[in-house]
């Protein structure tokens, strides 16, 4: 799936793959700059405190939890901070360069033209930072919110086919969308956020679509 994605919208991949870690790694933890001992500590507290309490106040506890911690514990949490983008930056090349066909020819320029390759590689990783931070941001302005925001990727896996569902997808391709109906999906180049709950942490069972995740169908 990827050597055909490749050929045909290579920017289309990159945007799916760091879109991919970025949901993962960021918006996958619970608060960005906890490290894993005290990430784990605070979702074994919320299961414990959900085998008492109800919905609502598990959720308005994580609130004001969080709260906390963006509010009054960012500079303790830098160190951890920086480590997670540093630790990304570095996942994010390592990927890149082994799907695109100029790795090689990169790894050749930089060892006999390092003046050139050097400042584009810094500039690269810089205009990356500045993502993670944006995201770390976002990320942690959702989790603070009583109700519960996820940011939702549809998945994609190899001999699975992930069709186009029209209340939750926008497709970047173009095509009207109701002829869209029953095709299939080939990346996601941006995830979407969906909302459970309303604003006091309750009523889970309600479902609103806040952003739609992007995605790019196949050709028929």
């Amino acid at each position: 799936m990827c050597e055909d994605l490749a050929q045909a919208a290579k920017v289309h991949l990159l945007q799916s793959v760091v879109s991919g870690i970025l949901a993962q790694r960021i918006f996958g933890a619970y608060f960005v700059g906890l490290s894993a001992e005290q990430e784990d500590q605070l979702r074994r507290t919320e299961r414990l405190m959900a085998s008492f309490g109800s919905v609502e106040s598990v959720n308005q506890w994580r609130s004001v939890t969080l709260s906390v911690l963006k509010k009054e514990a960012a500079e303790r949490m830098e160190a951890q901070t920086t480590q997670t983008t540093e630790d990304i930056i570095r996942l994010v090349n390592r990927i890149l360069g082994a799907i695109t066909t100029d790795a090689a020819a990169a790894s050749s320029s930089r060892t006999t033209n390092g003046s050139t390759t050097i400042p584009a590689a810094e500039a690269r990783d810089q205009a990356l930072r500045q993502l993670i931070s944006s995201a770390i941001e976002l990320s942690r302005l959702l989790v603070v919110q009583r109700a519960v925001l996820e940011v939702w990727t549809p998945g994609i896996v190899p001999y699975q086919q992930t069709m186009f569902d029209q209340a939750t997808m926008e497709d970047i391709g173009g095509e009207d969308e109701e002829s869209l109906v029953q095709r299939e999906i080939c990346c996601v180049t941006f995830p979407g956020i969906i909302k459970r709950g309303d604003e006091n942490g309750a009523q889970l069972q309600f479902r609103n679509v806040i952003s739609k995740a992007r995605v790019l169908c196949r050709p028929e």
